[in-house]
């Protein structure tokens, strides 16, 4: 049987999954059942391994940090909220690259120092979620394997999308832009301002 939409009504929507297994992990965490946290924290793993579309990863990414990642006594919003944040700004790049290639040019023509190799806001955003998942995993929150496999998981997911987006980004970049001349521009630049 299929909907409106023609999606088949049967279908599950990994994202509502995901987000009850990292509910019930987090509660289990709580309560100190292990176990069962383990258990479903593995099955989220499951999930969140299969994952290839950068945004869809991401996505899974503010679903980890919104509802599993919080403390019990809610004392780390704010660091959560501008990982989100960043999570979002990452994902905007993104569709911008993959939808709007000539406003993405326009942007980076825009940009004071046009270097290619220069971080872009997705790679900024990827390693800030990148460092903060490292320094969860060396937190005292650790309990167990599954849950330390959890954040290595999401960091190394992490990691390969910023590899890929950054070679897609740059070889857009370098079929409309000559780097060797922009960047003897920016050193004449700061050479003048030397004398």
């Amino acid at each position: 049987m299929q909907n409106e939409a023609g999606k088949s009504i049967y279908y599950n929507n990994t994202e509502d999954i995901l987000s009850k297994l990292l509910y019930q992990a987090y509660l289990n965490h709580i309560e100190g059942s292990y176990e069962k946290m383990d258990t479903l924290l593995n099955l989220a793993c499951n999930i969140i391994e299969t994952e290839k579309d950068i945004n869809n990863i991401l996505k899974n990414e503010i679903k980890c940090l919104e509802i599993f990642d919080i403390n019990p006594f809610q004392t780390n919003i704010d660091v959560l909220n501008n990982k989100i944040i960043a999570c979002n700004t990452a994902i905007k790049e993104n569709n911008l690259l993959d939808t709007n290639k000539k406003q993405y040019l326009d942007d980076f023509l825009l940009n004071r120092f046009k270097d290619i190799r220069q971080n872009s806001a997705f790679e900024k955003a990827g390693k800030e979620l990148i460092r903060y998942l490292g320094g969860e995993k060396r937190s005292s929150k650790i309990v167990t394997k599954a849950m330390e496999y959890f954040y290595e998981l999401r960091q190394d997911k992490l990691r390969d999308i910023c590899k890929e987006f950054t070679q897609k980004r740059q070889n857009f970049l370098s079929q409309h832009i000559k780097q060797e001349h922009t960047v003897n521009k920016t050193l004449e630049k700061k050479k003048s301002l030397e004398r």
